[in-house]
């Protein structure tokens, strides 16, 4: 501190006074600030912002200087902004470890900066000069109109913007100077009401402030206009409101305070949503955001971990959902329309969310076909989608495709925000050893087909088993990988055995993402046979590291998809062996514009 207080490079306290038309006050109001401040060990600059005065405020302020000896900064603003402006304008260009703005006039003595500073030295951030406390020290006091007007006002900003404060309008503020800079940064309104914007600002920051008691003499030649000056000051409360409404005041302190539970089956290892889900973790956390997961995955009963938090049962879901939005945690909800019981958990997370006056955000997965979504594909839940999508604050879906579906249901567009849920993070891998059986299968093989599936009749497993056979007796070493989070059923190892296709069929387990792009790049084709894909990732994963892809037709498929008629496992016969035989010109096809941030596009909605 006390290196501080010597080094003249580093101003210990910086004053700054914004001046408009002031000739005739303001070489007194610098000449009282030196003889105070010349008494004091510390360092200072003292900064005069001209706002576009049509006087010689500017002559005086050098001439004052020269006689006073002193080296007194002056920024001139070309025109007149309004005082939030010029003493925006001087904070952002001061260098002083506290920063105090006064008005030009020293309504507020000088001297009284010894009750602010070492307050703003000590546990404070920001303390503030007030004429409105018991203790205030009232010399001359305003017009009886302008007094009641002042009250008046200061009612209206303790209903509207700033509670706790009985006098924001004081000319007599001291700041630590990285939060003056901060607020100040953060500031949109330049003329009366500045100091409720930058209270406002702070408190919304969550900074500490401090009102003191001071000595105040009104100067008799105040340029505030009754009834113009009352009308813009309550529009600059509403602007605040809508500034706020806006985000346009965010910051690192109200990140901090920002809290979001994510819910989904988030079964180890990471595929699909989870990945994407860890991702947006990650993300929040490095904004400063707290970010927990309740996993809603039945294998999270049994197994543990520090990754996210386990569900036992409904009625412990319903629990952990109301603990989490007691400690005022938003909810993030992932659903898809294939499953009756995503659903109902989706309703009972928003009612509860709507208990605590907060709207839940929803990620609605997957394509336009979906087992009880769109409506046309089952009337009867048409009544819980409407009430799923109307509670939500905000739905993120993939696609304008999925987009107009969802706006079937007599959604507001507005409120439906298609974000891609391919992201460049998606690619990022680090090439691993896979498991000894694997490894030993790809090693025995060639080509080798990998696919992700589950054990659904969307997947096609049989067809698709019984093209293998059929292409097997051209291709006698061919290897296709299955993988994938569900256990095999007794149906698919017994087809496998009855086509006699245990050489060349792989039957394997979830792999991690790094396993699972490890085994794209070891794969001459990547085969996917769901029929009801949305923007698949594991697809868009495969062409970007230009491995070829056959896809049973879908309209979202990528152009340089080989597609495929759906179950029909001739068709998959012929489109196999024709990228085997023209492989080159296949995957010199592959041609992908540039991946989106689309997880950072996500997280931005959810801390807006």
């Amino acid at each position: 501190m006390e290196e501080l207080k010597k080094d003249l490079k580093t101003p210990y306290l910086s004053i700054v006074i914004p001046a408009f038309n002031e000739e005739l006050r303001i070489k007194e109001t610098l000449c009282k600030i030196v003889e105070y401040i010349k008494t004091k060990d510390y360092s200072y600059e003292i900064i005069v912002v001209d706002d576009g005065s049509i006087d010689r405020t500017v002559e005086v302020v050098k001439f004052t200087a020269e006689s006073l000896k002193e080296s007194i900064t002056i920024i001139k603003n070309e025109r007149n902004i309004g005082k939030g402006g010029a003493v925006k304008n001087g904070i952002l260009k001061a260098k002083g470890e506290f920063i105090l703005f006064s008005d030009a006039d020293l309504s507020t003595p000088i001297s009284e900066l010894d009750k602010l500073l070492p307050l703003v030295e000590g546990e404070y951030d920001i303390a503030i000069g007030s004429r409105a406390l018991p203790e205030s020290d009232i010399k001359l006091h305003q017009p009886w109109y302008r007094e009641n007007m002042g009250r008046i006002f200061n009612l209206f900003v303790r209903l509207i913007a700033v509670r706790g404060i009985k006098d924001t309008q004081c000319g007599f503020k001291c700041f630590k100077g990285s939060i003056a800079k901060e607020v100040s940064s953060k500031q949109y309104i330049n003329r009366f009401g500045f100091d409720v914007e930058i209270l406002f600002i702070a408190k919304k920051l969550g900074y500490k402030i401090k009102e003191v008691p001071i000595k105040w003499i009104n100067s008799p030649h105040s340029r505030v206009h009754a009834i113009k000056d009352s009308s813009e000051m309550l529009m600059s409360l509403l602007k605040i409101r809508m500034n706020d409404l806006k985000g346009l005041y965010w910051g690192k302190c109200l990140l901090e305070k920002i809290k979001i539970l994510e819910i989904l089956p988030y079964f180890p290892p990471r595929t699909g949503w989870s990945v994407r889900v860890e991702y947006l973790k990650k993300c929040l956390l490095a904004k400063g955001c707290k970010c927990e997961i309740l996993n809603i995955s039945p294998e999270s009963r049994k197994i543990k971990s520090e990754e996210y938090i386990d569900v036992q049962n409904g009625l412990d879901y319903i629990f952990k959902v109301l603990k989490y939005c007691l400690k005022g945690y938003k909810i993030h909800i992932h659903v898809n329309g294939q499953s009756i019981k995503g659903l109902i958990l989706t309703l009972i997370s928003e009612f509860i969310s709507f208990l605590f006056m907060r709207r839940c955000i929803l990620t609605f997965h997957g394509g336009a076909k979906q087992l009880y979504f769109p409506k046309e594909n089952n009337c009867l839940t048409i009544p819980i989608f409407f009430v799923i999508f109307t509670i939500s604050k905000i739905i993120i879906c993939n696609d304008e495709s999925i987009k107009e579906k969802i706006k079937g249901y007599g959604i507001k567009r507005d409120k439906i925000k298609p974000i891609p849920a391919f992201s460049k993070q998606y690619l990022a891998y680090k090439e691993t050893k896979l498991s000894d059986d694997l490894e030993i299968f790809i090693n025995q093989h060639n080509p080798i087909l990998s696919s992700y599936i589950f054990e659904r009749p969307q997947f096609y497993i049989p067809d698709t088993l019984r093209a293998m056979r059929k292409i097997t007796k051209d291709y006698h070493d061919l290897g296709l990988i299955f993988v994938g989070p569900e256990k095999y059923s007794q149906q698919t190892i017994n087809l496998v055995q009855n086509l006699n296709l245990e050489r060349n069929i792989f039957l394997g387990n979830n792999l991690t993402h790094d396993e699972f792009l490890t085994l794209l790049t070891r794969s001459k084709i990547y085969l996917r046979t769901y029929e009801w894909d949305g923007i698949c990732s594991s697809v868009l994963q495969a062409l970007y590291l230009k491995i070829p892809v056959i896809g049973c037709e879908n309209p979202l498929r990528p152009q340089c998809v080989v597609r495929f008629k759906v179950g029909d496992e001739d068709s998959l016969v012929e489109k196999i062996k024709y990228v085997l035989k023209n492989y080159d010109d296949v995957k010199e096809n592959i041609q992908l514009p540039e991946i989106d941030d689309t997880v950072s596009n996500e997280v931005e909605l959810l801390i807006s």
